[in-house]
């Protein structure tokens, strides 16, 4: 479930999930490289976006600044590592940026 707005110099989203998984495979990328079966596992979290646009006539025309952010939790659900944290994946991700659109592009 989600929402959006998009306003004349704000851009906002945000979004939860709640996911459940019958036979999660993930890639194990330590030698020896293999696949590993999870099984049942479930996923939930939220994500979200912002920007901001600068005004078109002030100092900063055609700068655009964004971030985003994730909160992610993942367990299994059955066998020996029931309960355990999904591996390979980070419970908290972000990201920064900044973008320029020169006049007449």
């Amino acid at each position: 479930m989600g929402a959006r707005y998009a306003g004349k110099q704000w851009k906002l989203e945000g979004a939860a999930f709640n996911l459940s998984f019958s036979n999660q495979i993930v890639y194990v990328n330590t030698p020896p490289v293999y696949y590993k079966n999870l099984g049942k596992t479930s996923r939930r979290g939220i994500e979200t976006r912002t920007g901001y646009a600068f005004e078109r006539g002030g100092a900063l025309a055609g700068l655009r600044a964004d971030a985003t952010y994730a909160y992610y939790q993942g367990h299994e659900k059955q066998g020996v590592y029931s309960t355990n944290e999904v591996p390979f994946y980070s419970r908290h991700t972000d990201s920064e940026g900044l973008l320029y659109a020169a006049p007449g592009f």
